[in-house]
């Protein structure tokens, strides 16, 4: 109404203007002039192209007949005969509705030809000219915006030029203050509201005309749908305006674009309007918040399909050639479903979830007690869609199962399904309220009516017995089973289903249980109703007892134990000790085809399987100090459901849920602070069978320090440790590394010491060898039992590269120098497996940092003629790992001749050549003349292991190092001559980069 005032105040202004403003207002009065003409061509136009659509459908519907006709004809001859009547009416009836058709294309050629828009602009560009030339500013904002009313409404429409003088409008006219407002609207909704419009317009037609032919209004969309698309997230403003629209149909069109265009800042925008206060605002921001999380929840239904794919892979053994070719086949496919979740998503982030403009503006809506109930339900469904709620939603959820409102309530309800089930707090806040609500029924309250909570009628009472079965928490149970005598049956029905999904169980409860009559004579209903509540009576005791006997503990159990069959190859409790599992990865990445690839998914699994742990964890440990006992009853860690498992999947079963169970038990203690239940797990570790012996000393070991006394340290030992069966011994030493102390190192070093050819008796050893190294005894028993596994004789040396490596990290950690003095890490550092090489560099290390005096004894070794090739060679490795300058003489005078003939190289090829190696790998710590200068003398070594050991070594240490082929080993003795000639003359002009070796 607005508008049309205004351009019927421009041609008054034409006929009163004075004469110096004619020219510019005259053509703002024709523009205007043409305007109203056009748009009145534009309607008729549109209801002639209505009455052109009533045609096609007509015309359509006798092409389709006559279609059916033919084919009928095709039958016969005498069919064909038959039809050939109707099929010639038919082409007679369709005769005048083409004449009819053409007719009406003529009329609206007619319109189109006076190009009354077309001429409306023109004459609102020159008349913008003109005033913009006269500095008539009220004029040059009126005729610009009639440039953009033109150039919307044109067919095509110009959105570009109409935003380009909305734009001028704002720079050029400040001061025509209704103008610019307009401008800028105009300019926030980019050209949106033009669309929306048209398709209004479209939407009117085709009820009027088509609306038994979808296709028109499909097309429709999908054009206008393209042209909104293209504006971007810079649309969202354009559709928002769009869910104010009266007409429902284009408010949902509003609402499917905005899940496409739309941001995290627009979703926050739409959840505010959701408290507005007109209904068909709210509406249309519920419908578009709902096309959102449609469109967002179908992309995550590809996130989540990716990272199911790559969780499967991540319990898959890298090292199986079949579990490989899976891995490689499936990386790429669950990266291109990750690939097609995206482009779904849009504009939306992955994690709506955590986005604080989002939650803050739910947060308060759903907390407003005098919002409108409908907006707030609408809310309460965002936030069940958003899923994995924790924080401030929480605190808004609950607040909202407090609403006096019912409906709202309920939404609530729902919505506290969506808890994020990893954040115990969060779970433990929302479940405490349902289980209230599930509880209370305000029907059998005996309070006065005013005083009772009428809010929780039975839907409410359903919807949170849903979501605790939702949420799975165990310790929704008894809420649940004290629902089953609930006055309404859906809610007795709802809590037995919840029941069920929590505990996989069915103990046959019947929420409505039929009462069969007697005889021919109807009971009477009151009868039927007691026999009725006695019936469902008889399975809620089923359910309480079953409660009382094991508070649940079985079900987490039974959870955890699902959880952990998923590793079909390698052993799940190794990810039981993260920091250690990922360690060892790192030590052998080496031997690894793609290390980075296969620890980072190493990574991501150990993560995974903490954080499901400590989940099911955390739902027992909900349950308090009276599910101590019900959990120690699984402490062997058998389970019905291993039951036919092969023997090796079996043992690993049984052994990852042990030590489950076993910490368990020790959290629920260390809870509880009930130090009166640790003696029955001492005593356990002295009876029982090996399996419950073994989770009894498993769980002391998880027992905090200051719970851990040394009666609990002594059982460990003179039970655990001296048990006839390795897996007890293995429990046993496992919790000694935590709570064990010095005094206990001689026990596990004998048990160390007993190298064994079984699985189960080198993992006993391998346990106490690792509780060695935690515990780290200053002990000369436990020293010579860790170095002769590392590097004693034969009969003593283990076997096993890990035992070996394990002990070496052992001495390590101990840092005592009778380890080197007695040869058992120097000959580690030069076993066959790289990693016991590298974890004896370590201990090598670790004992010189702690006792200076070891780069003299390590000398000593290497310059001492009667001692084994094999101890000189590991101490002059020894030296190469300490880097210290003041040895390089020592090294070098093993390699070439210092004095001769008093002072000659050593007579062994192989102890020379490691001398070089040694100098190698001190790198830039060895920059000196004389090793330099040594080092090309070694070149004309008798020995080729010597001469390579020696050029390779001149290359790693050298400032500027000469070139790989700078000599050769096989070249002949000419050429290699000639090689160390040029090398010698190379060092002598870089010799500037060498140091002297202090005298």
């Amino acid at each position: 109404m607005r508008r049309t005032c205004a351009l019927w105040l421009a041609l008054l202004a034409c006929a009163f203007s004075p004469q110096e403003q004619k020219s510019a207002i005259a053509l703002l009065g024709e523009g205007t002039k043409l305007e109203l003409e056009g748009r009145a061509a534009a309607t008729t136009i549109d209801q002639l192209t209505a009455e052109g659509g009533k045609v096609d459908l007509k015309i359509a519907e006798i092409d389709a007949k006559r279609r059916r006709l033919e084919t009928e004809s095709e039958r016969s001859d005498a069919t064909k005969d038959r039809l050939a009547p109707v099929i010639a009416e038919l082409d007679a009836s369709r005769k005048p509705l083409e004449a009819q058709k053409g007719r009406l294309e003529q009329e609206k050629s007619r319109f189109l030809e006076r190009r009354h828009l077309e001429r409306a602009l023109e004459a609102f560009r020159k008349s913008a000219e003109q005033a913009a030339l006269e500095g008539a500013k009220e004029l040059l904002a009126k005729a610009l915006l009639g440039v953009g009313r033109v150039c919307e409404i044109s067919i095509p429409e110009n959105v570009a030029e109409a935003q380009g003088a909305y734009a001028r409008i704002v720079a050029e006219c400040p001061d025509q203050k209704t103008a610019v407002e307009e401008a800028r609207r105009k300019i926030r909704l980019k050209g949106v509201d033009v669309y929306l419009d048209q398709y209004a317009r479209f939407v009117t037609n085709w009820r009027e005309v088509l609306r038994n032919s979808p296709a028109p209004l499909d097309a429709k969309k999908k054009e206008l749908d393209a042209k909104v698309k293209a504006i971007g997230r810079d649309a969202t403003d354009g559709l928002m305006d769009g869910l104010a629209n009266k007409d429902e149909v284009v408010r949902a069109f509003a609402a499917e674009l905005i899940a496409g265009a739309a941001d995290e800042s627009g979703l926050a925008t739409l959840i505010a309007k959701l408290g507005d206060k007109g209904a068909d605002i709210r509406a249309g921001a519920g419908l578009a918040i709902a096309k959102i999380f449609e469109t967002w929840a179908l992309a995550r239904t590809y996130d989540q399909e990716a990272e199911r794919i790559l969780a499967d892979l991540d319990s898959k053994d890298p090292a199986d050639p079949n579990a490989k070719k899976l891995i490689d086949a499936n990386r790429a496919r669950a990266e291109d479903v990750r690939k097609r979740g995206e482009a779904i998503r849009g504009n939306l982030p992955a994690n709506l979830a955590n986005k604080p403009q989002i939650e803050a503006e739910l947060q308060k809506l759903i907390s407003d007690e005098s919002a409108d109930p409908s907006g707030r339900i609408e809310a309460a469904k965002a936030v069940r869609a958003l899923g994995e709620i924790s924080g401030g939603l929480i605190d808004a959820v609950c607040k909202g199962l407090e609403s006096k409102n019912r409906s709202v309530r309920e939404a609530c309800c729902i919505a506290a399904s969506g808890v994020d089930t990893t954040n115990s707090e969060a779970k433990l806040k929302l479940v405490d309220r349902l289980m209230a609500i599930v509880q209370y029924e305000p029907e059998a309250d005996a309070k006065p009516l005013t005083e009772r909570d009428l809010a929780n009628d039975p839907a409410v009472r359903v919807s949170s017995a849903i979501s605790l079965g939702t949420i799975g928490m165990v310790k929704g149970v008894p809420a649940l089973i004290e629902a089953l005598s609930d006055g309404d049956s859906n809610v007795r029905r709802t809590s037995n289903e919840a029941l069920k999904r929590i505990t996989g169980m069915d103990l046959g409860f019947d929420p409505d249980p039929l009462i069969p009559s007697e005889g021919d004579r109807p009971m009477d209903p009151e009868d039927v109703a007691k026999k009725q509540a006695a019936k469902r009576q008889e399975g809620i005791a089923k359910w309480s007892a079953w409660w009382n006997e094991t508070l649940g503990a079985g079900i987490l159990v039974n959870r955890f134990w699902l959880f952990q069959s998923q590793w079909k190859s390698g052993d799940p409790s190794r990810l039981f000790d993260r920091d250690a599992y990922l360690r060892e990865l790192k030590v052998r990445s080496y031997t690894l085809a793609d290390p980075a690839a296969q620890i980072e998914r190493a990574e991501r699994a150990c993560d995974r399987f903490q954080l499901r742990k400590g989940q099911i964890q955390q739902d027992a440990l909900d349950l308090g100090a009276p599910a101590i006992e019900k959990f120690a009853a699984f402490l062997s860690g058998i389970l019905p459901a291993d039951a036919g498992l092969s023997t090796d999947l079996q043992s690993k079963s049984r052994a990852v849920t042990r030590l489950f169970v076993a910490e368990t038990v020790a959290k629920l203690i260390a809870a509880g602070r009930a130090s009166d239940k640790i003696a029955a797990l001492r005593d356990k570790v002295g009876s029982g069978s090996k399996d419950e012996k073994a989770g009894a000393a498993l769980a002391l070991g998880f027992l905090p320090k200051d719970m851990a006394g040394p009666e609990d340290r002594d059982a460990l030992e003179k039970r655990g440790l001296e048990d006839a069966d390795a897996e007890v011994k293995e429990a046993a030493a496992r919790s000694l590394a935590r709570v064990g102390s010095a005094d206990n190192g001689p026990a596990l070093a004998r048990v160390a010491s007993a190298n064994s050819n079984t699985r189960t008796g080198e993992a006993a050893q391998m346990a106490a060898v690792r509780a060695l190294a935690a515990l780290a005894p200053k002990n000369e028993d436990v020293v010579r039992a860790l170095g002769e596994l590392a590097g004693g004789d034969p009969d003593k040396r283990s076997s096993s590269s890990s035992v070996r490596e394990a002990a070496c990290d052992a001495l390590a950690a101990i840092a005592d120098t009778a380890a080197v003095k007695n040869r058992w890490l120097l000959r580690a550092r030069r076993d066959i497996a790289k990693p016991v090489r590298d974890t004896a560099t370590r201990a090598i290390l670790a004992i010189a940092a702690a006792d200076p005096g070891l780069a003299d004894v390590l000398v000593t070794v290497v310059t001492d003629p009667q001692s084994p090739s094999i101890d000189r060679t590991g101490a002059a490795l020894g030296l190469g790992d300490l880097a210290n300058p003041k040895t390089i003489p020592a090294l070098v005078y093993r390699i070439v001749d210092q004095n001769p003939p008093m002072a000659l190289k050593d007579p062994d090829p192989t102890v020379r050549a490691i001398c070089g190696e040694a100098l190698g790998n001190m790198g830039d710590k060895a920059q000196y003349l004389l090793a330099a200068e040594k080092l090309i003398d070694a070149l004309n070594d008798q020995a080729d292991l010597v001469k390579s050991a020696a050029f390779d070594a001149l290359r790693k240490i050298a400032p500027t190092p000469p070139e790989k082929d700078a000599f050769q080993v096989k070249d002949p003795e000419s050429a290699r001559a000639a090689a160390v000639a040029k090398l010698r003359t190379w060092l002598e002009s870089n010799r500037g980069q060498w140091k002297e070796l202090p005298q």
